[in-house]
């Protein structure tokens, strides 16, 4: 489910920067790498709720997300709160 989740985000952020998911690598930086802006970014976070667990507490999940600063951390914040939620149930 991890790999599922980290391709689902490559593939956003492709779509959104125009750019190849095989291109994109964790370490690039939202911002500078990427060339987004806090608009952009917040349309990021729209796109990535269907990848939330629906029972993840989405302002927690949704207010990290939108303070990330590279793939790598939103790949972290997503799965973390997928992993959280799954050992709940």
């Amino acid at each position: 489910m991890t790999k599922e989740i980290t391709l689902q985000i490559l593939k956003i952020i492709g779509e959104r920067v125009g750019r190849d998911p095989a291109n994109l690598h964790l370490e690039m930086h939202l911002e500078s790498d990427l060339g987004l802006d806090s608009i952009s970014i917040a349309t990021l976070v729209v796109q990535f709720q269907p990848l939330l667990h629906k029972s993840t507490e989405n302002q927690k999940c949704l207010a990290k997300l939108l303070a990330a600063e590279t793939i790598g951390e939103i790949n972290k914040i997503l799965l973390g709160a997928n992993l959280e939620m799954a050992n709940h149930e």
